[in-house]
């Protein structure tokens, strides 16, 4: 049996985290094992625990855009960012 992709999701919209979730569900090999509504809450997640794919909105509460992804690559750098609009 593969491993599961532990999947952190990003995003200020509770509904956004939803649907992914929700589609994440419906593949066996993917966990959503976390998520965070802004970039302080990513960031103290990404520093607590490991995570094999960060799905992160452009647009956070407290800001992704290019200096979050920056910050987040700095805790994290091996990890993987799926960045959306």
């Amino acid at each position: 049996m593969p491993a599961t992709i532990e999947v952190m999701i990003v995003d200020r919209h509770a509904i956004v985290r939803e649907c992914i979730r929700r589609i994440a569900a419906d593949t066996a090999d993917i966990a959503i094992a976390d998520e965070a509504s802004s970039l302080r809450a990513a960031s103290a997640a990404v520093r607590s625990r490991r995570f094999d794919l960060l799905v992160a909105d452009i647009a956070t509460e407290g800001g992704i855009a290019l200096d979050g992804i920056r910050q987040l690559r700095s805790i994290a750098p091996a990890v993987p960012i799926l960045v959306f609009s």
